[in-house]
């Protein structure tokens, strides 16, 4: 796996590796795409740097080889700047990865949801409590 060109500390700019699958359902097969990898860098230029060695050296994980083969491989440069690559092994359909570089921009860290406050009754003895009330919830 290719190393991140610097410490997370100083990243602002990121390559996106998007994998394709494929899934037969009932007949029909359906296409997605999903996030396999994330490198961050420190500028633009080494992003594309990157983006363009990774777009002719990666290999999805669906694409198994025997040690020392080397993939076969088309690589398209999209009119967005990010890359397309159809990976496979003989002459069967390969794989769609998609590397793409993008600025990150904004980011959020998790919070759980803050604890509610225990609820507390005004009156321990359920036949201290209004007629009303306990019609409402059935104890009447």
């Amino acid at each position: 796996m290719i190393e991140d060109a610097v410490p997370k500390a100083e990243e602002a700019w990121v390559v996106l590796v998007e994998e394709e699958t494929t899934q037969s359902v009932e007949g029909h097969t359906h296409h997605r795409w999903h996030l396999t990898g994330t490198h961050f860098v420190g500028s633009r230029a080494a992003a594309e740097e990157l983006a363009w060695k990774l777009a002719r050296t990666y290999v999805p994980r669906d694409v198994e080889l025997d040690p020392g083969a080397t993939a076969a491989r088309k690589v398209f440069r999209i009119s967005d700047g990010s890359w397309l690559a159809e990976v496979r092994r003989f002459a069967r359909r390969g794989v769609l990865c998609r590397i793409s570089v993008g600025e990150q921009v904004y980011e959020q860290q998790y919070a759980p949801r803050p604890a509610r406050p225990a609820a507390t009754r005004t009156s321990p003895d359920p036949e201290a409590e209004s007629p009303r009330k306990r019609r409402l919830f059935g104890r009447g």
